[in-house]
Order: structure tokens, then C-alpha cells, then sequence
């Protein structure tokens, strides 16, 4: 039986976590929207240059939603999402800790913080 202060603490972790992961899917999404209406080219065109990178950000919202509703499931697709986005980002440029880089290990930080309130609330 787990006490109220448990599940108490694992209720702030889970919601803060999420809450964080959404803090930092807003400000990516924020950032595109702005970089692309600052671009030369015409609205369109630079929407369609920067569709990979809002792609990655949608799916990210899509594994926010999930864990919203199964904190397990939502937790280990989040980390995974992170582990990708860390070796696609780290492969494709020379430096190691890119600002996409740390995005994606402090994404990962926030899916473990899903998972280890999940396992908080297990009986």
C-alpha cells in the first residue's frame, strides 16, 4: 500500500514532466514559426524547407498526447523518440552537444521521469 505522500510526490513528477515536455515542444514550434516568416523566400517555400524539422515536433506532440492518457507506453515511446533524435542530430553535424542535442537528452530525462512515476503508482 502506498502512502499518500508517495503518491502524491508521483503525481508532481508525472505532471511536471509532462508539463516540461510541452514547455519545450511550444518553444521549438514557436522558434519555427518565427524563423520562418523572418525568411526571405516566400512564406510557402520556406514552410516546406522547414517541414522535417516541424515533423519531429508533431510526432513529439503526438508521444506527449499518448503519454497524457498511458504514462507507460507514452513513457518508453518518449525516450526512444529521444534516443533517435539524439543520434540523428549527432550524426549529422560535427558537434557533439548541439542545442538539438541537449533537447533531445533533456527529452529523454523527461520520459524517464514519466516511467519512474509509473512505477512509482505500481502496487
Amino acid at each position: 500500500m502506498k502512502s499518500n505522500f508517495e503518491i502524491q510526490l508521483a503525481s508532481i513528477i508525472r505532471s511536471a514532466a509532462k508539463y516540461f515536455l510541452l514547455l519545450i515542444w511550444s518553444i521549438v514550434v514557436l522558434y519555427l514559426l518565427i524563423e520562418n516568416y523572418q525568411d526571405e523566400r516566400s512564406r510557402f517555400d520556406s514552410f516546406i524547407l522547414q517541414s522535417p524539422y516541424t515533423l519531429i515536433w508533431l510526432i513529439l506532440l503526438g508521444l506527449i498526447l499518448i503519454a497524457w492518457k498511458w504514462d507507460l507506453f507514452g513513457g518508453v515511446t518518449i525516450v526512444l523518440f529521444g534516443i533517435a533524435m539524439f543520434y540523428y542530430f549527432n550524426f549529422r553535424s560535427i558537434d557533439l552537444f548541439t542545442i538539438e542535442s541537449l533537447l533531445a537528452i533533456a527529452i529523454v530525462i523527461l520520459g524517464l521521469l514519466i516511467l519512474l512515476a509509473w512505477y512509482m503508482l505500481l502496487e
